[in-house]
């Protein structure tokens, strides 16, 4: 896919973004496998505050870089917009998690968990955003909705 490059002038940091997808994971497990259910409704929060360009409040991605720090990792910039698409790919996911699991329909919010889980698990282990492909074909076609 030919993606166009830069899609904005903002940059945020590929190694705190995949330290974040990895903290996701984490979240999500909990959430599947531990009676702590309110944790969605903490990722709910860190994604909306990511999806709506106020990411430098996420806890998620401030643990991530104070993590980064620690270890002395340099920044390794990459387009925002894309990324920026890609939480907003995420708050969907976690508010229907949300209300499936309020709805108590466990089966489906496990489902939409694990997917969830497997595209964060994709950006962690191996830098590949299945949001940002979504966002680079939506622009293509005019679709991005000014993100």
């Amino acid at each position: 896919m030919n993606e166009v490059c830069p899609v904005s002038f903002s940059k945020v940091d590929e190694n705190a973004v995949r330290l974040n997808a990895f903290l996701v994971i984490l979240g999500v497990l909990v959430f599947l496998f531990t009676p702590f259910k309110w944790i969605i409704y903490f990722l709910v929060i860190d994604f909306a505050l990511r999806a709506s360009n106020k990411g430098k409040y996420s806890p998620l991605l401030i643990t991530g870089k104070f993590l980064l720090g620690l270890l002395r990792a340099k920044p390794s910039m990459t387009d925002a917009k894309p990324k920026q698409f890609a939480a907003l790919l995420g708050l969907i996911f976690s508010v229907a998690i949300m209300i499936l699991h309020l709805m108590q329909q466990g089966l489906l919010a496990g489902v939409l968990s694990a997917v969830l889980s497997a595209v964060a698990a994709m950006e962690a282990a191996l830098s590949y955003c299945v949001g940002c492909k979504v966002y680079y074909v939506l622009q293509k076609f005019g679709k991005t909705g000014g993100l």
